[in-house]
């Protein structure tokens, strides 16, 4: 369960040669010239407890360094998930996760407090120059805004809590900005699925208190931008060559590097129920051009999307590249399956359809 986890290391608290005030008749206390060392990790700033009864709370914290992923002595999550590829079989589905939350003490808190953190390390991410506002009353707690750099982009957002009622609720606005997904994901995942520059925005909703309910209750809108990429995992321009080949009674062309290039890579659309719903897809690579539609079922990690492939050019000098009498046709494409490797089926009997019209 998530939300039980403490501290692991030593921690000590040092008032730098302040008066600390305690004050009995409003249950306050103030502390200036606060340092709190975790491990390696400090906070320094000023702390006041004006309401320890309820708790209300005011703090302006920074710091230099915060390695969560220390504090809580949890191992890299690339490494986590290198060990479970190994250890599970492939049909088998992630284990869920509640999330527990102090649902009471959340709705007597009252916070109003600022932290500044010049490198948070977490889940094996760096994240610099971090800003973050906490506001809390009458079980809502907001973190507006949120702001840091991050692999060579930048993340703007705000989240709000709300656990007014049984079931928590979770509001997320957020935006990347110039973010090199690459990095990011062999940092976070140990393999980068794709590559790029990333621009994105996310509004989403959401409700529970189980992993797969919050993914199941999601909704919302995104929308996502790649410059100067790749997909990798798959080669669209010679699984349409393989299947041109097989055809014309050819032999197959060589193996290729299992990657797409591409110079722009593009959809939005609206997330239902843990499902997100797209009919933008645009992809502009070396010799494709192309759109599609379909869905991303988050609940079940697996995509179904079909997609039409016009191919703009030849690969001149090239011996594995059949003729281009494909060339100008849209190709339907079926991309379906999980996540982590979708099969990708161009279909020969559309492109066929296709040709004699």
């Amino acid at each position: 369960a998530i939300g039980s986890a403490l501290p692991r290391g030593k921690i000590t608290l040092g008032i730098a040669s302040q008066p600390v005030d305690f004050d009995l008749r409003r249950n306050a206390i103030e502390l200036e010239g606060l340092n709190l060392d975790i491990d390696d990790s400090r906070l320094s700033g000023w702390f006041k407890l004006t309401d320890y009864t309820r708790p209300a709370m005011t703090f302006n914290l920074s710091s230099e360094l915060l390695d969560i992923d220390a504090l809580l002595g949890t191992s890299p999550v690339a490494q986590q998930a290198r060990q479970a590829a190994v250890e599970a079989p492939a049909s088998d589905t992630s284990e869920d996760v509640q999330i527990v939350l102090p649902m009471e003490l959340l709705r007597s808190l009252k916070v109003d407090g600022e932290l500044r953190v010049k490198q948070i390390k977490l889940r094996n991410l760096l994240l610099e120059d971090v800003e973050l506002k906490v506001t809390s009353a009458d079980g809502l707690l907001n973190l507006d805004p949120i702001r840091m750099s991050l692999y060579q982009g930048s993340f703007e957002g705000r989240v709000q809590l709300d656990v007014r009622k049984q079931h928590p609720k979770y509001r997320v606005s957020q935006s990347l900005s110039g973010v090199q997904i690459g990095p990011l994901l062999t940092d976070y995942l140990g393999e980068e699925r794709i590559t790029g520059e990333l621009n994105a925005s996310v509004e989403l909703q959401t409700r529970g208190e189980w992993l797969s309910a919050l993914i199941k209750n999601s909704n919302g809108t995104m929308k996502l931008a790649f410059t100067d990429g790749a997909l990798k995992g798959f080669n669209l321009r010679y699984s349409i060559e393989k299947a041109k080949a097989k055809l014309n009674r050819q032999p197959a062309p060589p193996e290729q590097v299992l990657k797409t290039d591409f110079s722009a890579l593009g959809l939005s659309g609206k997330i239902r129920n843990g499902v997100f719903t797209s009919n933008d897809l645009r992809l502009q690579a070396p010799l494709l051009r192309v759109g599609g539609e379909g869905q991303a079922d988050l609940n079940n990690n697996r995509v179904d999307y079909l997609v039409k492939v016009r191919l703009v050019g030849s690969l001149e000098g090239q011996q594995e590249v059949a003729s281009d009498d494909a060339k100008g046709l849209l190709i339907p494409v079926s991309i379906k399956g999980p996540f982590a490797a979708p099969e990708i089926d161009v279909q020969l009997d559309e492109m066929l359809k296709a040709a004699a019209a």
